[in-house]
């Protein structure tokens, strides 16, 4: 699954609204997901942390990062 917002339309709360939703949908207690170096700072703004990072054959970085419901609290309104 892939998550991705037209560049026109961000900042303006679309993305952090959908992972807001689907968190709170799915009553999601963690959550880990793979970027790049484009979105990583969108995920650490709201609330997840790095834990893991490769670099991929082609030279591409790659970042695990993984959200904390309990840690978290306050960054996302969960």
């Amino acid at each position: 699954l892939h998550l991705a917002v037209r560049k026109d339309k961000r900042r303006s709360g679309f993305g952090s609204a959908l992972v807001e939703t689907m968190i709170n949908f799915f009553m999601v207690d963690t959550l880990a997901v793979w970027t790049d170096e484009d979105a990583v700072g969108f995920y650490e703004k709201i609330g997840f942390d790095i834990v893991n990072e490769i670099q991929t054959q082609n030279g591409l970085v790659r970042y695990k990062l993984r959200f904390s419901r309990a840690k978290s609290r306050g960054r996302l309104e969960t």
